[in-house]
């Protein structure tokens, strides 16, 4: 992956990142070990499924706690990186949701 974004937002690390050779943008969460859906394979949250993505490869040069992640994903393909960013920002507000909704 190649332009890679990070950032915080409702509680849980973020990344936009492109793909080098597609092209095509892909939105990421990364789970800390503590939280419930680390080790998770696929999740739906509202109208977005999230899957495990291998990324941490592509992290070298973010600090350790991007790499110790766990990465679940989703592809944006027709999207800009405005449209991919949008969608991330509210799935990660969406996932805020639904974990409030287990307690």
């Amino acid at each position: 992956m190649e332009d890679c974004y990070p950032f915080y937002r409702s509680e849980l690390h973020c990344l936009l990142a492109k793909n080098e050779h597609s092209k095509e943008w892909y939105g990421f969460v990364g789970f800390l070990p503590e939280h419930p859906w680390y080790g998770s394979i696929y999740k739906r949250v509202k109208n977005i499924g999230i899957s495990k993505m291998l990324i941490n490869d592509s992290l070298d040069l973010f600090s350790d706690i991007y790499k110790s992640l766990w990465y679940m994903g989703f592809c944006t393909h027709p999207y800009s990186k405005e449209k991919t960013l949008e969608d991330l920002k509210e799935l990660a507000d969406n996932i805020r949701d639904e974990l409030k909704k287990e307690d």
